[in-house]
């Protein structure tokens, strides 16, 4: 902002309200930022954007092309695929002393990975939502978190001691804390994913390469290892690539245009919709790739991107008329005191999530602590009766 000429009163009134954007789906910016941005070129805009590190895309049609889609969004290949010389060779012949396919399932186990062991290193909602969910799914997750903690911990609004935000995607995980930038962290997250199933990370293109954990790099510590990579843009704009963020993604691919109303400027929406749906391909690229290493014995590497869920919101045909809420057959049970049907029916939707954490409609969807509610999972798993059992 200073670049363009701004004036410092607007940039710091501007700063909390961007910072807290998310948190509170709103961003009331100054109106001399606007102006300021208005009055440059876009050229000025991007020489700005490029001596001060950060990213400028513009804003497209909601038609605009896309890069060609890929055969598959999860990117399915081959752990050793592009590895050469002695670290395919070591690769091969680590790979002959681990067994192949996955642990058995426990007999009281209540998900499908339990008993895997998946290792993050994420940040922001993409990559820690798809660890999220596959803790969902049963898998025991270890963050890789800077020393100090991740600092998203200490983010408001606070559950106790630890964001609120920070716990709808990461309650339930452990964390080990390594500094990737040091050898003796390195080391210590190699010795951690040498005993993982899976290695998850949303790393911006050249990191893992900095730290010394690419694909290439763990193929020989752990041959049978899925390697996901949640990132933002994959093959569809050529490096060196802007920062893959659910904002800008949602501006370039024309998903901003396709939530603005007749008449509207696109806005990308404040509800970080690539970033959800970017995570549950991530977390579906996993599953896939775990069910292809139990196949074959091999480890995998899975790439997902942003861009991805881009594609699927823009393939999603708009409805042309508002939703018509479901008939309530005759004799069923009143609604509660505050509005909502009974927790046996389809809840309507809320617009005060206040009130819905109290509501006891949700209970059947909801887990309370004193300090906050958190979604529950949408599925239940019900351990089968082993065979012996059975007869």
């Amino acid at each position: 902002w200073e670049l363009l000429g701004a004036e410092p009163m607007a940039v710091a009134a501007g700063w909390p309200p961007f910072q807290q954007r998310f948190a509170t789906a709103t961003c009331a910016l100054p109106a001399g930022l606007g102006r300021t941005a208005a009055a440059a070129c876009y050229r000025d805009v991007v020489a700005a954007a490029a001596d001060a590190g950060v990213s400028v895309l513009p804003v497209r049609d909601a038609d605009a092309p896309l890069a060609p889609p890929p055969a598959s969004p999860w990117r399915l290949r081959a752990l050793t695929e592009t590895a050469t010389g002695a670290a395919a060779g070591a690769a091969t012949k680590a790979a002959a002393g681990e067994p192949a396919g996955l642990p058995p399932l426990a007999r009281d186990a209540r998900g499908p990975l339990a008993g895997l062991l998946v290792v993050e290193s994420t940040n922001r909602v993409q990559g820690p939502l798809a660890g999220h969910v596959l803790g969902l799914l049963g898998a025991d997750v270890v963050r890789l978190e800077p020393p100090g903690g991740d600092p998203l911990r200490g983010v408001p609004p606070m559950a106790g001691p630890t964001s609120a935000r920070f716990l709808a995607l990461n309650r339930g995980k452990r964390a080990l804390e390594a500094d990737l930038k040091s050898a003796a962290g390195r080391r210590a997250a190699l010795r951690l994913i040498a005993c993982a199933h899976v290695f998850l990370h949303n790393w911006p293109p050249g990191r893992a390469c900095s730290y010394g954990l690419d694909h290439d790099d763990l193929a020989p510590v752990r041959p049978s290892l899925v390697y996901a990579q949640a990132g933002g843009w994959a093959e569809a704009l050529p490096p060196p690539q802007p920062m893959g963020t659910d904002y800008l993604v949602q501006a370039y691919s024309g998903v901003a245009a396709r939530l603005a109303g007749p008449g509207e400027q696109p806005t990308p929406s404040l509800m970080t919709l690539t970033d959800v749906l970017g995570a549950l391909i991530s977390a579906e690229a996993v599953v896939a790739a775990l069910v292809a290493r139990a196949r074959t014995g091999a480890g995998v590497r899975a790439g997902t991107a942003l861009i991805d869920a881009a594609r699927l919101l823009r393939a999603t045909p708009l409805p042309t008329s508002p939703p018509t809420p479901p008939a309530i057959p005759p004799g069923s049970p009143p609604a509660t005191s505050s509005g909502a049907p009974p927790a046996s029916r389809a809840a309507a939707a809320v617009t005060d999530l206040a009130a819905m954490a109290d509501d006891p409609a949700f209970d059947q969807v909801l887990d309370r602590t004193p300090q906050a509610a958190y979604s529950r999972a949408p599925w239940t798993f019900v351990p089968a009766p082993h065979h012996e059992e059975a007869l």
